[in-house]
């Protein structure tokens, strides 16, 4: 009996513990299930937002896009400018402009408002930059002044919901739309020139050496500046090209006087008073390093010619192929043409 009763009591204990196993089984099987349960809702969360995120930022690039060929259009109506149309063209420009931020910046600012919008600056930032270069040449073009950032980010505001954070432009895009800008008034500078508006083409300049000038002080402490970098050296290129344009629109204005009855400085030869406003007493040689010998060439009756401002008493040396033959003939050249001589090459 007692043999009995050991053996009866190992199997009673092997039962409990066999059954406590099993209780644990299931326990930890239960807790198995809910902890994958727990990482597959996670990882749903994430693939929702990541999901999420890429359908945002398809739309953003849409939106900008949209601003970046609208933006365009509107720079290209700017640059129909003249001196007859200035304020027809400007108006326009202006209603454009506005257009493009009540429909296509607004777009972009319901997406972004509220929201992390550094995460997506790469897909908004060139329509950005083309609606800054529009804003601020058009701002220009109406006052000669900059538009600065504050002003951008003001028309932005009424876009925006009062109670979400506001999309503001960075200065980062701000300051790259701004180099765009200095081509753009480049091509104005040179159009203006071609049009003998030279007073306007030298404020240009003298505005787009300003900006470059304050940009080589910020450039080199910018962290992001690998594209405003670039973008220097191509803003530089500006400044020389509207310099150069500048300078040979002196040169070449110099070389002519008015016609009896004109006001502007259509034809013709170089008058001696031009001549030494510009390049400095003829006498003493002051004639820039550009013109050869103190020569360059002009027209006269429609001929090719090389004119030099004389010193004292005025000579003139004609050729018969501009039908000159004899001393009345020269001294006819010198009543009709005074303060200037002709020598022929």
């Amino acid at each position: 009996m007692t043999e009995w009763n050991i053996d009866q009591s190992v199997a009673e204990t092997m039962a409990a513990a066999l059954q406590s196993s099993v209780k644990r089984v299931r326990t930890m099987g239960s807790t198995s299930e809910s902890s994958s349960s727990s990482f597959k809702d996670a990882f749903g969360n994430y693939a929702d937002y990541l999901n999420n995120l890429n359908e945002k930022r398809e739309r953003v690039i849409k939106a900008s896009r949209d601003i970046t060929v609208n933006s365009k259009k509107v720079i290209f109506q700017v640059h129909r400018i003249s001196k007859d149309n200035r304020e027809e063209v400007l108006d326009k420009a202006e209603k454009d402009l506005a257009a493009v931020t009540e429909k296509y910046m607004s777009k972009l600012v319901k997406e972004l408002q509220g929201t992390d919008f550094w995460k997506l600056r790469r897909a908004y930032s060139p329509g950005v930059q083309e609606y800054v270069e529009a804003a601020t040449f058009c701002k220009f073009c109406r006052t000669g002044t900059l538009l600065n950032l504050d002003d951008i980010n003001a028309t932005l505001l009424p876009l925006s919901d009062p109670s979400v954070e506001p999309l503001q432009i960075n200065v980062l895009d701000y300051l790259l739309g701004l180099a765009d800008l200095t081509g753009e008034l480049m091509r104005l500078a040179i159009g203006r020139i071609s049009d003998r508006e030279l007073e306007y083409a030298e404020e240009i300049c003298q505005f787009v050496r300003d900006i470059y000038r304050e940009l080589t002080l910020i450039v080199p402490h910018m962290d992001d500046s690998s594209d405003m970098k670039l973008k220097m050296d191509t803003m530089l290129q500006s400044v020389v090209k509207i310099e150069n344009a500048c300078f040979s629109a002196h040169v070449r204005g110099s070389e002519y006087m008015s016609l009896p009855g004109s006001s502007e400085p259509s034809s013709f030869l170089l008058g001696l008073s031009d001549a030494g406003s510009l390049f400095g007493n003829t006498e003493k040689r002051c004639f820039s390093p550009l013109l050869p010998a103190e020569r360059f060439w002009t027209t006269y009756r429609g001929k090719f010619v090389h004119v030099t401002p004389s010193s004292a008493l005025l000579q003139v040396t004609v050729l018969p192929m501009l039908g000159f033959e004899g001393s009345e003939s020269v001294q006819k050249a010198i009543l009709e043409w005074e303060q200037f001589a002709v020598v022929a090459c």
